[in-house]
């Protein structure tokens, strides 16, 4: 038992894939242990480019506050300009 899980976390995903079909292929035991390993590393990829992609929404979220910002300044003070 010790042999098809040994290293699984240096098996790349193909790696583990191929051990999965393998394992399915003869009905060993831990088909579905690599089937969830498999899951969580797929899950745990997803999270990171999700985290990814908040960061930078909140990055461009502080830029568009800021160009919004000017834009009122800018506006207003043409205003205060154009009264006079």
């Amino acid at each position: 038992m010790a042999d098809w899980s040994s290293n699984l976390d240096a098996l790349s995903e193909q790696g583990l894939v191929e051990r999965l079909n393998l394992a399915l292929g003869q009905t060993q035991p831990g088909a579905a242990f690599l089937s969830d390993e498999l899951w969580r590393r797929r899950s745990a990829r997803t999270e990171a480019r999700m985290v990814h992609l908040t960061r930078r929404i909140e990055q461009l979220t502080w830029i568009v506050t800021a160009g919004t910002i000017g834009a009122v300044v800018i506006a207003t003070a043409a205003l205060l300009i154009a009264g006079k």
